[in-house]
């Protein structure tokens, strides 16, 4: 863990005497500190109880280089690693689509200069997106509906572009046409962790993510929403 350092800061209580008495209580029933009772029944109101949330708000999107794209690539990248190829949880569709609605405010890092993002879009996130592809394409060759058949079939194409750039022409990808297609069929790919590893790896793909304190709560508030229903 990271040293931190104490600093003193000053509140203006509108019932001091009050508080003072029930922190006083606490306390002392405790033996510590009243400052250490405020911070920490502070903390445990605003931040996520699930363990694994808190953290990544803690570390990754509160800290003081902190963004929304370290915390979504975190969370994401947390929810990969299920058992037997699965995701740990497969209620994460607002934090998709929170994140996809972010992402029109990045600007891209796959750019000419930077050369180990380029060689990451052209082999880690390109290999997930193959094997995403090959999942629906298998879907499809056992749908018996013609219709839904055809829709997977049409997804794939959609995807194949998209592999087609990442391999080729990676300066070119645009990550929303990655949150599109797992977003088009969450309902096949909600429970499985290699989603996961695509959406982290997207996630890092764009840079200079919002920082201001209206985005940030906004993902605060889905990261407590998503972790209760895990208790």
């Amino acid at each position: 863990m990271l040293n931190q350092k104490s600093e003193k800061m000053t509140f203006t209580i509108e019932n001091p005497v009050l508080l003072r008495s029930v922190v006083g209580a606490f306390a002392a029933h405790e033996n510590r500190s009243m400052s250490a009772i405020i911070e920490r029944t502070t903390l445990d109101a605003l931040l996520p109880t699930n363990k694994v949330m808190r953290g990544i708000a803690q570390y990754q999107l509160f800290c003081e280089d902190g963004d929304i794209g370290r915390a979504l690539s975190a969370i994401f990248e947390r929810n990969s690693a299920g058992l037997d190829w699965k995701a740990n949880y497969d209620n994460l569709l607002p934090i998709v689509e929170f994140a996809r609605s972010q992402s029109i405010f990045c600007n891209p890092r796959l750019t000419a200069d930077d050369e180990y993002m380029l060689r990451f879009a052209k082999t880690h996130v390109a290999s997930q997106l193959e094997s995403i592809l090959d999942y629906l394409r298998d879907l499809g060759t056992k749908e018996k509906d013609v219709v839904k058949a055809a829709y997977y079939q049409r997804e794939v194409q959609f995807g194949e572009q998209q592999l087609q750039e990442l391999k080729t022409e990676p300066q070119c990808y645009h990550t929303m046409s990655g949150y599109d297609l797992v977003l088009h069929n969450w309902s096949d790919l909600k429970g499985w962790s290699i989603t996961f590893r695509f959406l982290s790896d997207i996630v890092q793909l764009d840079a200079s993510w919002r920082t201001d304190p209206e985005v940030r709560l906004g993902l605060l508030d889905l990261m407590k929403s998503v972790s209760k229903e895990w208790e």
